[in-house]
């Protein structure tokens, strides 16, 4: 995927590029604390982000996403952790580009998963989410 995640989304929020995630977690060398986040991402979103608060909002983003995500799970569960990371970082708005638009029943899958203060809707290939902070 060549296109800039800026240019398919709004350049008002973060923006990750799903596919590269994916690419990057096929080449990781794993170890097994890394396959226990794997297992249980809460432990990786704790552990990590007190260490990762001193990084820019977008690396800080990704190196915490390389630890929740999995190429061993669907992409509805990878999404829903990559929301919860977001809201546990207190963003208020992330895009995430895909690969491919959803189907109208993974982001129903997705909408269920998410806290109700989040709204998730998809515009072609971007996953565009809001978390309001209550």
């Amino acid at each position: 995927m060549g296109d800039n995640p800026e240019s398919v989304c709004s350049n008002e929020t973060l923006s990750i590029d799903y596919a590269e995630y994916l690419a990057a977690l096929c080449n990781k060398r794993w170890r097994f604390i890394d396959a226990m986040y794997g297992v249980l991402p809460i432990i990786g979103m704790v552990t990590k982000s007190a260490s990762a608060r001193q990084v820019a909002p977008q690396e800080q983003m990704k190196m915490l996403a390389m630890q929740v995500l999995s190429t061993q799970v669907n992409d509805e569960t990878n999404l829903t952790r990559l929301i919860a990371l977001a809201q546990q970082q207190k963003l208020t708005a992330l895009n995430i580009v895909l690969p491919y638009p959803l189907t109208s029943q993974q982001l129903v899958t997705i909408r269920e998963a998410c806290a109700a203060s989040t709204t998730v809707s998809q515009r072609n290939e971007c996953l565009n989410v809001q978390i309001t902070r209550v």
